[in-house]
């Protein structure tokens, strides 16, 4: 027996189809009877004929997907992180190491060396010196600029500052904070 339908609607459609009855018919005429009388017993309203449209068992459920609020904005096109490129960028410019004779890779690769800019660029974005082959994350200076350049521009965001460009005129808004 169907959850929630009482006995006694079971019994009334056995009666009214007879014995020939397979039982889905035999439970569709009891919801249906069910659902037929429900409304007047209760509330006290009268029953509307259907006009020939589906009836309430014949109809499909459909189900709203529910988004998540996150998601519900939408992507529009790449934005170029601003502050992280400045991060990254300002490591070329900043001396790594002038105790180990580094000097900063950007003016090494003006003067056509770009072995040494190379180790430079390693030393101030890893921490690695290529001179001593030993790791030092506190002597990379590139680093600590790329790190804080990522944080700031996570809270910016977080501030709303990336949707204010968004309604900037064109090439305004393709930048991202």
């Amino acid at each position: 027996m169907p959850r929630g339908l009482p006995a006694s609607y079971i019994k009334q459609a056995k009666r009214e189809l007879g014995k020939g009855a397979s039982w889905s018919q035999l439970f569709k005429r009891a919801w249906q009877l069910y659902k037929g009388t429900k409304l007047p017993r209760i509330l006290g309203v009268r029953k509307r004929k259907s006009g020939g449209g589906q009836t309430k068992m014949a109809r499909r459920r459909r189900y709203r997907r529910r988004s998540n609020p996150g998601r519900r904005r939408s992507r529009g096109s790449r934005k170029i992180p601003i502050l992280p490129l400045i991060g990254v960028g300002a490591s070329f410019f900043i001396n790594p190491g002038p105790e180990e004779g580094y000097i900063p890779p950007w003016d090494e690769f003006k003067k056509g060396e770009w072995g040494n800019g190379l180790k430079g660029l390693v030393k101030s974005l890893v921490g690695y010196s290529c001179a001593s082959g030993k790791w030092d994350l506190m002597k990379a200076p590139g680093l600590h600029v790329l790190i804080a350049s990522v944080v700031l521009s996570k809270l910016l965001g977080l501030l709303g500052i990336n949707r204010a460009f968004s309604n900037a005129p064109s090439p305004l808004n393709k930048l991202k904070f």
